[in-house]
């Protein structure tokens, strides 16, 4: 992944490993985009930042500069986990879109150009671990080829700790885009959710946050959905009051439109069954702006939480 000299003896070496289930354990970094004195910052590493891993899933339009050979980012694992990584051709528009957009013939040679570097990429990936000492060392995974023709897939079982994911290219002249596409499947994709808060049973502030979040929703584990008729006698009515309020909340000069998305019985917590109080949630919304409330109400009908928030 690194200047042509040293990618050429590393591709060879990487090459020999095909397509990788577990990496080439303990194969040379490639060139020196990661070295052995590498701080745990990346400082050193003559690897490029660039957004590789964005959301697992997703696949990101990565960019060479001209002169660049390699671009590194990291990710974290909260534990075990099976990630895979693919480098793949990246398309740009075709000369007849091009034409229709009215472009020149310069743009045109120009588009041809940047399809053909992006199409001649013969990308490496390797994966590093950060160590104790808060240093990468050597790749723990790498592969050439695995991927279609000249491109890169590396399948690797991982556990908990935080990488770095290097993906390299032979040829170094001229900008060129490779599409990096990062899944993770296992529990150790996404952290673990935080406990379920132990509120108080005066606790309103704690209790019907736990329940309902004014831009999140209900939380089934701690709320109910209910028909207003539903409700006790002397709690309706304070409830009607709070949905009128919400939907007739207005930003002047907007086309900014709010409703009443549920009412819920709060629960004491996930699994039991006992309601301590009531909430009401509301969300408005416009071109470009999204916010919500949440109005809470004790056994008795009496308003005793409030919160807004917005996007």
């Amino acid at each position: 992944m690194q200047a042509m000299g040293r990618w050429s003896l590393f591709a060879i070496a990487a090459a020999a490993c095909g397509m990788l289930a577990s990496g080439c354990a303990g194969s040379e970094p490639p060139g020196d985009a990661v070295d052995d004195d590498a701080e745990a910052d990346g400082k050193s590493d003559r690897a490029t930042s660039a957004t590789l891993v964005s959301v697992w899933g997703a696949t990101t339009h990565a960019t060479f500069a001209d002169g660049e050979s390699a671009l590194a980012d990291g990710f974290e694992l909260f534990g075990p986990a099976l990630v895979e990584i693919t480098t793949a051709f990246h398309e740009v528009a075709s000369v007849e879109q091009l034409r229709g957009w009215n472009a020149t013939e310069e743009d045109v040679r120009d588009n041809r150009a940047q399809r053909h570097r992006n199409r001649a990429l013969d990308t490496t990936l390797h994966v590093f671990r950060r160590r104790a000492d808060g240093r990468w060392r050597s790749p723990i995974a790498s592969d050439d080829d695995g991927g279609y023709g000249l491109f890169s897939r590396l399948r690797v079982d991982l556990e908990a700790g935080t990488y770095r994911v290097v993906v390299g290219r032979a040829a170094t002249e001229g900008d060129a885009t490779v599409d990096v596409t990062a899944t993770c499947e296992g529990a150790g994709c996404a952290p673990a959710p935080p406990p379920d808060p132990v509120c108080d049973a005066a606790d309103f502030d704690c209790l019907v946050a736990a329940a309902v979040d004014p831009l999140g929703g209900a939380n089934p584990q701690r709320a109910r959905s209910l028909d207003v008729t539903e409700l006790p006698d002397v709690v309706r009515e304070p409830v009607l009051g709070a949905m009128r309020e919400i939907e007739a909340r207005t930003m002047e000069g907007s086309a900014y439109v709010a409703r009443v998305v549920g009412v819920f019985a709060v629960l004491a917590a996930a699994g039991d069954p006992a309601v301590v109080a009531y909430a009401v949630l509301g969300q408005g919304i416009d071109d470009d702006y999204q916010d919500g409330v949440v109005v809470g109400f004790d056994l008795e009908g009496h308003r005793v939480y409030q919160l807004e928030d917005s996007n």
